[in-house]
């Protein structure tokens, strides 16, 4: 048992530990990462705590030669291990923390040795995992800064429960940062719901990816990447092959390779090495060595391993057959008294030739050409850059791929051929790169010259004059860190983290700043007391009173994807009630859509009058700002009813007399409507939509906490004349008359209204399509949190709070909390089964606590 002493003792120690820790790293350092020791992971030839003391040889390749150049046979599964022996090297200058309280990421190695091919894996993949209890610092707060890092692309995830942690990790290991080779591309789980094991093109994406699923990817699949727990592979990030070029403290006043060949120096216009293989590239490989044996060298140099360099333009130390590293990191023979070469290992050793003369040809070449393979990423295009030379891609994944390294730059330093053009012969590949102009060459050569080094996994924490000393270890180390600063931002903003607001100067900084979170706790406080109060649901009324009908519109937001079945049996209803149709207003969104759908959509609304608007994106605030300006449009007598695409109103019998009392608020209670088999069906003709989905449920309710309450019927004013308004799709307060249109915060005020319950509403959200929307909503408001997190440094003053700094912090707690809603929504779901049998059903887990119940009975109805 402890004493007091004891234990004021090792906080003193926790505490020395920590502030040690700190001060051993330099102070340019990338951020600070803590290594778990799990024997259960581990694959090394030696212990965890020796993994730094491995020779390059083992780590890096064997080196080799390559016209002079000192290079390194690297295997492109080498980066984990690489990773981890750079942090773990002993008297690193920038290793790893041993104090988790000072970390700023968390590394869990996950089979780091490389050469693994997928026969490894599939053996791996079968292995039990260690439970989650062995992460003993994962919790809510760190989920995020978790790293794991897979040296292969991400298919490996799916060969056996034993890589679940990749693939479908559990709890909040779904949070955790995971790195691969390959590029995730989160749109087709988007488009297709789940993806089959069966086809490659699956993993690493269509061979002929089309241009909209590229835009699509670029823009809503970062939104999947940063906050979509529940997404296969979530959080996954697409980082560098290692090349064959490593730099390090030895050389680092020497002129790296990609800043050494001036473009003078360049004789090959254009070169290829590798063979002709590979689902992704086979047709284009073939045309480009067809293509350089008719127009010969120099305009086209195509090697293959084994090949002998080309033997033209100035010299480079010829084919070297031994010797020792220079400061520059060349290789020059050496042999001992006897003239024999000196022992390999040495640095008075011969170096045997590298498998490819990539300095003789690379660093000679204007362009490399880099066609697919068996995926469509290549190992070679980072030793292309690397070597000066400028990338020729014929694939659009490599626009998404490794964010965090090349992206800062890749716009700038490559040209994209559309490879099945090419083939059909349709683009001129040698005529296109001829007529670059060579201002524009020159450019993007002096932009690797600059950035490139960001490429490299270098051998050492070398301090070497480039940028901030960035590597591939520290790009992708800053990279995760970024990341998971989002993500704690938006989980801080949602109210899932506590912080305290701390009053600068005036307390009413802080009262207007929370004077939206406390209007949204007075509903949610409201929505409680409601659902104790009595109301009327055994009477509802099948049509509304004409006098109340002829005042009455609806606005709707709706989505084009949406099932035409399901639009068509909403807009019924409301047509039913005699809802002015002909003067509402539905705003469809057009975004993820095709043409046939837009169109269907589109058709149906107009057919019975009714006015629309197209959009590609929405956000809550959008969606408050356009229902408010349809609003101000309406005759002061009239009536609005504003419902969700999936919620059909319904109206107590007695409307009529509340109404007549005078301007009145109704609310009502939503009831999710769930399928009998927890499954979520598609919506089909032949039966009433409160057959198809029996049971009555608390989704919503019991994920938000407040939300089962909305408003079923709002007025145009309130007793007093003033503008009624949305401040969400689920309360309203009011304005001064006439600006409902447009109105700041400190505006809104309460409605002298009076408020009456009706009946509870079904709310058919839980359809086939929900895992779609769900996810596309999740994404557009991701993109649009991003956009304010990245904002907020603009616009705050480090000395006062501005009125917009405060409206940018509210607009991003509101994105926050949606974002969480939907993560939480979508872990809800799991599919079962195969293929065009799969379907979605609420996890077991979730079934025993929605709280449903069979509902066959229909209420009362009465005209």
């Amino acid at each position: 048992k402890k004493s007091k002493t004891d234990v004021h003792m090792l906080s003193l120690c926790q505490l020395a530990s920590t502030i040690v820790a700190a001060a051993v790293r330099s102070d340019d350092c990338p951020p600070r990462v803590f290594v778990y020791d799990l024997p259960e992971l581990w694959d090394l030839p030696v212990p965890f705590n020796r993994t730094g003391e491995l020779p390059e040889s083992e780590v890096f390749g064997e080196p080799c030669s390559d016209g002079g150049l000192r290079l390194f046979n690297t295997d492109q599964t080498a980066m984990p291990m690489i990773m981890l022996h750079r942090l773990l090297r002993p008297g690193a200058r920038c290793g790893r923390v041993e104090n988790h309280r000072v970390a700023d990421l968390f590394l869990v190695p996950f089979y780091p040795m490389q050469g693994k091919g997928t026969r490894e894996w599939t053996k791996i993949c079968q292995r039990a995992l260690p439970p989650l209890s062995r992460l003993k610092h994962l919790s809510e707060k760190t989920a995020a800064k978790h790293i794991l890092l897979v040296g292969k692309g991400a298919k490996m995830g799916s060969l056996g429960p034993g890589c679940s942690w990749l693939s479908h990790p559990p709890g909040l290991l779904a949070k955790a940062i995971r790195c691969f080779s390959s590029q995730v591309l989160y749109t087709p789980y988007v488009a297709t719901e789940q993806l089959h094991d069966a086809n490659i093109e699956e993993w690493y994406g269509p061979v002929a990816m089309s241009k909209a699923m590229l835009q699509a990817e670029l823009t809503t699949g970062e939104g999947s990447r940063l906050f979509d727990d529940a997404v296969p592979y979530p959080h996954s990030y697409s980082v560098p092959y290692p090349s064959s070029i490593h730099w390090g403290s030895a050389f680092r006043k020497a002129t790296t390779p990609w800043q050494r060949a001036p473009p003078s120096s360049r004789h090959i216009l254009a070169s290829f090495l590798g063979g002709v293989h590979g689902d992704y590239g086979a047709a284009v490989r073939a045309k480009i060595v067809a293509e350089c044996r008719r127009l010969g060298e120099p305009t086209c140099v195509y090697r293959w391993p084994g090949q002998a360099p080309p033997h033209y333009g100035p010299s480079s130390n010829g084919n070297s057959t031994g010797g020792s590293v220079g400061k520059d990191g060349s290789h020059t023979a050496k042999r001992d008294k006897a003239g024999k070469a000196g022992k390999l290992g040495t640095q008075q050793q011969a170096l045997p030739e590298c498998k490819l003369p990539m300095r003789e040809v690379k660093s000679q070449s204007i362009f490399c050409l880099e066609p697919g393979g068996d995926t469509p990423y290549r190992k070679s295009l980072f030793d292309s850059l690397l070597f000066g030379c400028i990338p020729v891609t014929f694939a659009p994944h490599y626009e998404l791929y490794t964010p965090w390294h090349w992206g800062p730059f890749r716009n700038d330093t490559h040209v994209q051929i559309d490879g099945a053009a090419y083939v059909r012969g349709e683009v001129d590949l040698f005529t296109t790169l001829m007529a670059i102009p060579q201002e524009e060459i020159k450019r993007m050569q002096v932009t690797i010259a600059k950035y490139a080094a960001r490429l490299q996994y270098a051998l050492d924490d070398h301090e070497s004059g480039l940028p901030n000393n960035v590597d591939a270890v520290a790009a992708l180390l800053y990279g995760a860190h970024k990341s998971a600063k989002i993500h704690q931002q938006q989980m801080i903003d949602a109210g899932v983290f506590k912080r305290e607001i701390k009053c600068k100067g005036d307390q009413r900084v802080c009262d207007e700043k929370n004077r939206f979170a406390a209007l949204q706790q007075q509903d949610k406080e409201k929505v409680i007391k409601d659902s104790m109060m009595p109301r009327n649901a055994s009477c509802v009324l099948s049509v509304l009173p004409q006098p109340i009908a002829s005042r009455t519109v609806l606005f709707a937001f709706i989505s084009a994807t949406q099932n035409p079945l399901l639009t068509q049996q909403w807009l019924g209803h409301y047509r039913a009630l005699r809802v002015q149709l002909a003067r509402s207003k539905v705003v469809v969104d057009i975004g993820g859509a095709d043409v046939e759908q837009v169109r269907e959509t589109v058709n149906l609304l107009e057919s019975q009058g009714v006015l629309v608007e197209q959009i590609t994106v929405y956000t809550t605030q959008l969606k408050q700002e356009s229902v408010n300006r349809f609003l101000a449009t309406l005759p002061r007598d009239y009536f609005l009813i504003y419902p969700d695409s999936d919620e059909l109103f319904d109206y107590p019998c007695n409307l009529a007399d509340i109404v007549a009392q005078g301007n009145v608020v109704l609310h009502g209670r939503m009831i999710d409507r769930v399928a009998a088999d927890y499954s979520l069906p598609g919506v089909h003709n032949g039966s009433l939509l409160s057959s198809q989905f029996a049971l009555r449920c608390d989704v919503v309710g019991g994920l938000e906490g407040m939300g089962r309450s909305k408003t079923l019927f709002v007025p145009v004013e309130d007793a007093s004349g003033n503008d009624v308004v949305f401040i969400s799709s689920h309360s309203v307060r009011c304005v001064q008359q006439g600006t409902a249109s447009a109105f700041a915060a400190e505006h809104i005020m309460e409605c002298n209204i009076a408020k009456a319950l009706g009946p509870p509403f079904s709310h058919y959200r839980f359809t086939h399509d929900t895992i779609f929307l769900s996810r596309r909503k999740l994404q557009m408001y991701a993109l649009l949190y991003i956009e304010l997190y990245q904002n907020q440094s603009s616009i705050r003053d480090e000395h006062r709070e501005s009125a917009e700094t405060r409206q940018q912090v509210h607009k991003r707690q509101i994105v926050a909390r949606t974002i969480l809603r939907y993560n939480q929504e979508l872990q809800l779901f799991k599919r079962r089964g195969n293929g065009h049998l799969a379907m979605w059903y609420f996890t077991e887990a979730a079934q025993s606590t929605l709280g449903c119940e069979l509902h066959s009975l229909v209420p009362q109805q009465s005209v």
